[in-house]
């Protein structure tokens, strides 16, 4: 049985808490956990790392018990890097204009 204490945060608590340690653990778990969220527990301040929000609810759900969910905040640790995928598409995009120009010059 789950022995974490309850008590559910008033609105302004769970706001301050998940302002203050959100940012905290995402910068901490960006040097040491892959791509994924943490849901952190408010109330406690323990937290659980999952590979996409989805799954991290479900991990603090087994954690904490489906009635902890209300103090849980969940935070963001890595998004996949587009920047080369983005550099790909305008290099595309560039080399379409420069093809187009060339098709115009030669009507």
């Amino acid at each position: 049985m789950n022995t974490i204490p309850f008590r559910k945060l008033s609105s302004l608590e769970w706001v301050s808490r998940g302002a203050e340690s959100g940012p905290a653990y995402a910068e901490y778990l960006r040097e040491r956990s892959p791509m994924g969220s943490v849901a952190i527990n408010l109330l406690t301040g323990e937290y659980v790392v999952g590979g996409a929000s989805p799954q991290a609810l479900y991990i603090y759900r087994d954690k904490f018990g489906k009635k902890a969910e209300p103090n849980m905040w969940l935070e963001p640790i890595h998004w996949p890097n587009t920047r080369p995928r983005d550099e790909k598409i305008a290099e595309m995009a560039e080399w379409f204009k420069q093809r187009r120009k060339s098709q115009r010059k030669r009507r």
